[in-house]
């Protein structure tokens, strides 16, 4: 497969990704917050994330001496990111209905996923 094909399928799956995320800000009125940042909820979110960003350095670490795929430890990383910040935003803030856009985080990664282990290409 050309590189151009692939660059161009995948911006036409980021874009409509990203365009289902406007949806869903629009039909579950969402509140986003302000900024383009992420911001943590409060200390024990901030904890949780930073450990999880320590484990998947060591983890990526070990995948490239063991030679596991980096592609496919980095997706598997943003799905649990994604899913402990849905968790966090649905057990504190609940109200504002943010952990529906994580949880989309986690479909999207997890498609994304799939994609790379159905494509050994990438691999």
């Amino acid at each position: 497969m050309p590189w151009g094909y692939i660059l161009v399928v995948i911006i036409l799956i980021l874009l409509l990704f990203w365009r289902m995320e406007k949806w869903l800000i629009k039909k579950f009125k969402i509140d986003r917050g302000e900024g383009w940042i992420y911001r943590s909820i409060n200390n024990v979110h901030r904890a949780g994330e930073t450990a999880l960003f320590i484990m998947f350095w060591v983890v990526l670490a070990a995948g490239i001496i063991f030679s596991y795929s980096p592609g496919i430890i980095a997706f598997i990383y943003s799905m649990v990111l994604c899913l402990f910040r849905a968790f966090m935003e649905w057990k504190y803030v609940r109200e504002t209905r943010r952990h529906i856009l994580s949880l989309f985080g986690v479909v999207v990664s997890g498609f994304f996923l799939l994609a790379l282990i159905a494509m050994p290409f990438f691999v």
